[in-house]
């Protein structure tokens, strides 16, 4: 399965500084410090004017014309966006010329776009085509800041994808671990749970980045870059160097300047020149990571594939 475009609606709402932000929010002074300080944090780019339906649309209307999907995917971190009103993605069906079969992921929180697309990856057929969409709002508190680790931001992607060979970002590999107990982390928790999670995220994600790179024969010395979500630099930084990566490895283009959109990070990446300028004859694939506060983690690798390239290859 391979990408053949990305889009995003940044064409809606601006880069919100920090300080524009901790006013908007009510942040404390401390968790500003944490932002600029530590994590060097720049901007977030919301759209408070916008819609999620609008967001989306604005996403998809970047997209070529003549699209014909056999199935419209959202992957969206909220298990319930009643938020947008009900029959968000029939409404969005209507702009095809035939109606593509509608699914949404949800229950691995920030993972859950990445989730949807090993179901992608197993479910398209050669000839077919999906739309994978994500995007949302931060309406809440829960979800604009999370003190010491992230600011939400609201970009919606629209990324079309298809079972065919040709030029572009293949899936080559995917893997998905959990750590377990977190499914009602937004709703109840304590400190005793965080900590636990803390200490088990790193372990978990170096087992995950060994399984997916062991999946198709890869070292470490074959990755360009990884691709990271938009949230604690500082975590990422450790990751590589204990996978063995580096943190020089570290795709930085957007970590500091969009904030963390939910299922969108990995596919704003994605979209990015500067990603593909990291590429070498020698070393073509990126790993790309994303975990939800439901204790969902994935690891996705591709392989990016010029005319020129055999594609049978892996």
């Amino acid at each position: 399965m391979r990408i053949t475009a990305i889009a995003d609606s940044r064409s809606l709402g601006r880069p919100w500084t920090l300080e524009e932000l901790a006013a908007r929010y009510r942040m404390t002074a401390r968790d500003l410090r944490i932002f600029t300080r530590f994590h060097h944090f720049e901007r977030v780019w919301l759209a408070p004017e916008a819609t999620l339906s609008e967001l989306l649309q604005a996403a998809l209307d970047r997209l070529r014309q003549g699209l014909a999907p056999d199935y419209l995917c959202y992957g969206h971190s909220l298990h319930d966006n009643n938020v947008a009103g009900r029959g968000l993605l029939d409404g969005l069906a209507r702009r095809y010329p035939r109606q593509p079969e509608l699914l949404a992921v949800t229950q691995g929180a920030c993972a859950s776009g990445a989730l949807a697309l090993r179901w992608l990856q197993r479910q398209l057929q050669p000839g077919q085509q999906a739309l994978w969409l994500s995007g949302e709002k931060c309406f809440h508190p829960l979800v604009q800041y999370v003190g010491q680790n992230a600011c939400f931001g609201e970009i919606a992607v629209a990324v079309v994808l298809e079972a065919a060979p040709g030029p572009g970002w293949h899936l080559v590999a995917a893997e998905s671990g959990l750590i377990g107990g977190y499914a009602l982390r937004t709703v109840q928790t304590s400190r005793e749970a965080e900590n636990r999670y803390d200490h088990a995220f790193l372990p978990a994600m170096l087992a995950l980045v060994r399984r997916t790179l062991a999946q198709v024969g890869l070292a470490q010395a074959d990755i360009a870059a990884i691709v990271p979500y938009h949230a604690s630099p500082v975590s990422f930084d450790r990751l590589a160097e204990q996978a063995g990566f580096g943190r020089e490895r570290v795709f930085r283009e957007h970590l500091y300047s969009l904030g963390h959109c939910f299922c969108s990070d990995v596919f704003l990446n994605l979209g990015s020149a500067a990603l593909t300028s990291r590429l070498t004859p020698l070393r073509r694939h990126v790993l790309a990571l994303a975990a939800g506060l439901t204790g969902t983690l994935v690891a996705l690798l591709f392989a990016y594939r010029e005319v020129a390239r055999h594609e049978d290859q892996p």
